[in-house]
C-alpha cells in the first residue's frame, strides 16, 4: 500500500508470507545398508526445515521534499514453523527442533537539504532479535523389556556395531547394553540488541562531481541468559547415563563500517569512479557453565550419584558411581573467553568509457586487505568421584578422600592477513597489481 499527500507526508506499507520447505533426503542421512539386522532406511532428511516467514514493513516520509525532512519506520520478521536436527552421543538421534524467532527494527532519520542537488542524513536504527527455537527427541519408538521407551537412533549398521552389533533382541524388545536416549531437549532461548547509528550524505553540488559516503556504528548486545541442554540415555564407550549442561553467554559486538564514492565525469564518454569501503569489528564474549554427569553400565542401570555416605571406600558398592577408564569428569565448572576481530579495507578505482550508447568499458584496479583475529581462553575445573578417580586428566593425580579434582586451561589465538590485490613474496607476476577489464555490449561479456 501506497499513501502520500504531495509536500506532506509519504506512506509505504507492505506484508509478505513465504513458506520454506526444504527435504533434500541425503542430507545428514546415515544411508543405512541393507545388510543391517534390523535393516532401517532412512527417507527423509534429519536436517528438514519446514517453516514459515511472516514480514511486515512501514515507512512514513514528512515533509518529503521540503529543506528539513522526516523519516520513520518499523519492520516485523517472524519465522516460525518444524525443522529438525541432529545429536551424536553414542548414536546420533533425530531432534524436532520449532523453530520460532522475530526480529523488530526501529528506524527513525532526518534529512537536510541546505545546499543544492546536496542531502545529509542521520539516522538511528535499533534491532531487537528474539530467538526461542527450542530442540527436543523427536520420538521413542522402541521399548526396553521394563516397558521404558527409547530411541536407538538413526544410523543403523549392526556390522559396523551401530547403534550396537545387537540393537533388538528376543521379542523386539531393545537391547538395554545400546547406545539409545530415553530423552533430550536443549532449550537456548536468545536475546539480542544492535542500535545503529548512522551518518550519510550524497551530492553531485558540482556539475561533473557525484559524492556519497556513510559512517555506521553499531553497539550489539547478544545474551543467552539461560542456555540448558539435558541428556537421558546411554553412551557405551563412556558409560555416560546422564548429563545437564547449563550456563550463561553474553557477547557484546561493536563495528564500525564507513563508504565513500566518487564519480568524475572527465567528459561525456569519460568517467572516473572510486570506491572505498572500510569495515571493523570487534566481538568480546563469555561463557560460563556447569556439566554434571552421571554414569551407568546400561540403560537400565540406575545412574548414581557419589556420596560418601553410600560409596564408603574401597568404593567398590553398587551404590557407586559406575565408571570405566573412558569416563570423563563427573563435574566440569568451566569458562570460556571468546574474542574475535575483524579489520577490512577496499579500495576500487576504475576508468570508463562509453564507445557508444551500447558499448562501453573498464579498466580498473582493485585492493582489499583484510585481517582476521581470534583469540579463546577456556579454563576448567575438573572432578572426578570414585570409582576409578584416577581416570583421563586424572591420571596419576593424588585423591582427596578418594575424590580427584585437576584443572584443565587452553588457549589459542590466531591472525590471518589476507592480500586482495596482490601477493608480493611468491613471484613476480604475483607482485604485480591485478588489471581487470569489462567489455559491455548489452550483456556483460566476461
Amino acid at each position: 500500500m501506497r499513501v502520500a499527500k504531495n509536500q506532506w507526508y509519504d506512506f509505504h506499507a507492505s506484508f509478505r508470507r513465504d513458506q520454506d520447505f526444504f527435504d533434500f533426503n541425503l542430507l545428514a542421512n546415515p544411508l543405512n545398508p541393507a545388510t543391517s539386522v534390523p535393516n532401517v532406511p532412512v527417507d527423509i532428511s534429519p536436517h528438514g526445515f519446514q517453516t514459515r516467514r511472516r514480514m511486515s514493513d512501514f515507512d512514513l516520509t514528512l515533509l518529503p521534499r521540503r529543506k528539513v525532512s522526516f523519516r520513520l519506520g518499523f519492520s516485523h520478521n517472524n519465522m516460525t514453523g518444524p525443522s529438525w536436527s541432529t545429536v551424536h552421543e553414542g548414536t546420533d538421534a533425530l531432534l524436532l527442533q520449532p523453530w520460532n524467532t522475530t526480529l523488530n527494527s526501529y528506524r527513525m532519520g532526518v534529512d537536510l537539504k541546505v545546499l543544492p542537488r546536496t542531502v545529509f542524513s542521520y539516522d538511528q536504527f535499533l534491532n531487537y532479535y528474539k530467538g526461542d527455537t527450542s530442540t527436543q527427541l523427536n520420538s521413542t519408538p522402541y521399548a526396553l523389556a521394563s516397558g521404558s521407551a527409547v530411541d536407538l537412533g538413526l544410523p543403523f549398521n549392526t556390522v559396523a556395531s551401530a547403534p550396537c552389533a545387537t540393537p533388538l533382541l528376543a521379542g523386539g524388545v531393545a537391547n538395554p547394553t545400546c547406545n539409545a536416549y530415553f530423552s533430550y531437549s536443549r532449550l537456548q532461548a536468545s536475546r539480542n540488541s544492535f542500535p545503529t547509528e548512522q551518518l550519510s550524505s550524497r551530492s553531485n553540488y558540482f556539475r561533473r562531481l557525484d559524492l556519497t559516503g556513510s559512517f555506521n556504528y553499531t553497539s550489539g548486545r547478544m545474551n543467552l541468559p539461560g542456555y540448558s541442554e539435558l541428556y537421558d540415555g546411554l553412551s557405551s564407550r563412556s558409560r555416560m547415563r546422564n548429563s545437564s549442561n547449563t550456563g550463561a553467554a553474553l557477547v557484546n559486538r561493536v563495528t564500525d563500517s564507513a563508504d565513500a564514492g566518487a564519480v568524475l565525469r572527465v567528459t561525456d564518454r569519460l568517467r572516473v569512479v572510486d570506491q572505498f569501503r572500510f569495515l571493523n569489528f570487534r566481538l568480546p564474549g563469555a561463557w560460563n557453565y556447569t556439566i554434571d554427569t552421571l554414569f551407568g553400565a546400561t540403560l537400565l542401570s540406575t545412574p548414581n550419584p557419589f556420596d560418601p555416605a553410600t560409596c564408603p571406600p574401597p568404593f567398590t558398592a553398587a551404590t557407586c558411581p559406575q565408571h570405566n577408564s573412558s569416563s570423563g569428569a563427573d563435574v566440569t565448572v568451566g569458562q570460556r573467553v571468546n574474542f574475535l576481530k575483524q579489520d577490512l579495507k577496499s579500495n576500487t578505482v576504475e576508468l570508463q568509457y562509453d564507445l557508444s550508447r551500447k558499448i562501453n568499458g573498464r579498466l580498473g584496479y582493485r585492493y582489499q586487505r583484510r585481517t582476521i583475529f581470534h583469540s579463546f581462553t577456556d579454563a576448567q575445573t575438573l572432578t572426578f568421584y570414585p570409582s576409578l578417580p584416577n581416570r583421563d586428566a586424572c591420571a596419576g593425580l593424588p585423591l582427596d578422600n578418594g575424590v580427584c579434582t585437576t584443572t584443565a586451561n587452553s588457549t589459542g589465538r590466531d591472525s590471518v592477513e589476507i592480500q586482495g590485490a596482490c601477493d608480493t613474496g611468491r613471484s613476480v607476476a604475483a607482485a604485480v597489481p591485478r588489471i581487470a577489464g569489462q567489455l559491455r555490449y548489452g550483456t556483460v561479456l566476461r
